[in-house]
């Protein structure tokens, strides 16, 4: 079970304008999907917006957005009065109609959406009043965030890898100076990531030994002369390794596809794709965004379905895998 979030933020959801009748609710739990001993739970990853809903019906103002916070599953409901925001689990549930959505269960308070393929969708409230709606951009997403104090893109300033925790430092003069850090079967790689001029240097706390390839890697590189912490991308064990090709970082697993460069406004690391099949949060909708170029100006959200996703997924599975240098 996934702990919860003690908040003084969360409230609880009511009046949020004309009810539509739909009778109870049939819930069932979700079955929680099966892990290997190879797959690794998301972790360290900062915030990342992963879609949303916004009411479509006159008189009606909610807003339901889910992320991911350091990997694990946060909502945000908002309606004129009130806010409602943690960690949440999710179950399958059904109208008396037959109709089937999704409820997520922020401390008791509980919430349901219905992603459609037309970019619309519904909204059910904590009285199964269901209210149309249509998708959020991550603009807005964005901006829900904020005001709840949440950063979605990782700054270059915040944040440490294990290389600090373990060192008890906290500069460095150049990244040679942070490979020093390192500690034996813990190792290194660089690159050059789009949006850079300069080496990327990634460092990972594990190795596999099969091929020297690693799930997970904390990312640093110069901003006027000094080592910056960047973030942390991950994929999931020794089945889903960081890969790399032509500038382009690119991590995920099965799940969820990822990609990376660099923000040469901002200088700090990006997110270029991310498009998942809603597995891990329930929803069960492919959903996400593409960006060919690192600015914030060209964003096209993931209109496709299956097909195209598992496309995706089998063409990144192609890309280079990044070796590391192993220390001895």
């Amino acid at each position: 079970m996934i702990k919860l979030l003690a908040a003084a933020l969360i409230t609880l959801l009511a009046g949020c304008g004309s009810k539509a009748d739909t009778g109870a609710a049939d819930t069932s739990e979700a079955k929680a999907e099966e892990t290997t001993e190879e797959e690794v739970p998301y972790r360290d990853q900062g915030v990342k917006f992963m879609g949303g809903l916004i009411t479509d019906e006159d008189g009606v103002d909610m807003k339901l957005a889910l992320y991911r916070l350091d990997g694990e599953p946060v909502a945000i409901v908002t309606d004129s009065e009130a806010v409602c925001y943690g960690y949440y689990e999710t179950e399958d549930a059904k109208f008396d109609d037959g109709v089937e959505f999704t409820i997520i269960d922020i401390d008791g308070n509980r919430f349901g959406y219905i992603f459609n393929k037309d970019m619309s969708g519904y909204i059910i409230d904590n009285d199964d009043n269901k209210f149309k709606a249509k998708e959020m951009d991550e603009a807005t997403g964005m901006e829900l965030a904020d005001m709840m104090g949440l950063t979605l893109e990782l700054e270059p300033e915040s944040g440490y890898s294990f290389v600090e925790e373990q060192s008890g430092r906290s500069d460095f003069k150049d990244l040679d100076d942070i490979i020093s850090c390192l500690k034996p079967g813990q190792g290194y790689a660089k690159v050059k990531l789009t949006g850079d001029d300069g080496e990327v240097l990634i460092v990972t706390d594990q190795v596999f030994e099969a091929d020297n390839s690693a799930y997970e890697g904390h990312l640093y590189h110069i901003v006027d002369g000094t080592p910056v912490y960047m973030g942390v991308v991950t994929g999931n064990g020794s089945a889903y390794p960081l890969r790399y090709e032509d500038g382009i970082l690119y991590a995920g697993d099965n799940h969820d596809y990822e990609s990376y460069f660099i923000s040469p406004e901002y200088k700090s690391l990006m997110v270029k794709d991310s498009v998942m099949d809603g597995i891990n949060d329930g929803s069960n909708s492919y959903f996400g965004f593409l960006r060919e170029t690192n600015d914030y100006d060209h964003d096209k959200d993931f209109t496709g379905g299956a097909k195209e996703f598992e496309a995706m997924i089998a063409e990144r599975d192609k890309k280079p895998i990044i070796v590391f240098t192993k220390v001895k």
